[in-house]
């Protein structure tokens, strides 16, 4: 599985917007904000869902690293995945907070983005596992995607 593609999805749908805004993204300091927001919230989301069946799986933990990888230039060890998950723990008031209120600064089709990327993650091991699916459903209400749904 490639999920690398779904970081691009979510770094081309931030371009998307700015080039769409009065000025293009023309590099400004609000083209690289929205794309690093998009980027911090998409891997921090991946870390949520690697974790959510309690059980880190050795193709969520590869994928992870590729895809740190090949958006950052910078590898990342196995071990490091396993600390960066640790951190953004399933509970963490902190993290939803940050989901919902950075989330809310996107559009919705970078928040959709995010979205499909966590659920990548969590089919990478081939089994939705039922923490997993309460997972995606806070996820969908974190980044506002069922109001825009019910729109």
């Amino acid at each position: 599985m490639n999920l690398t593609r779904h970081i691009h999805r979510v770094l081309d749908a931030c371009d998307d917007f700015l080039a769409k805004l009065p000025g293009g993204p023309g590099g400004s300091h609000q083209a690289e904000d929205l794309r690093q927001v998009g980027l911090d919230l998409v891997i921090r989301s991946m870390a949520v869902m690697c974790s959510a069946d309690g059980h880190l799986d050795d193709d969520e933990i590869e994928t992870s690293v590729g895809i740190y990888q090949s958006q950052t230039g910078y590898e990342l060890s196995r071990d490091q995945i396993r600390m960066t998950v640790s951190t953004v723990s399933l509970e963490s008031d902190l993290f939803w907070h940050d989901l919902k209120i950075k989330g809310h600064m996107l559009p919705a089709q970078v928040c959709r983005e995010i979205f499909n990327a966590s659920r990548a993650v969590a089919y990478a091991d081939k089994v939705l596992h039922p923490a997993e699916s309460v997972m995606l459903e806070r996820l969908e209400d974190a980044l506002g995607l069922d109001r825009v749904a019910a729109s």
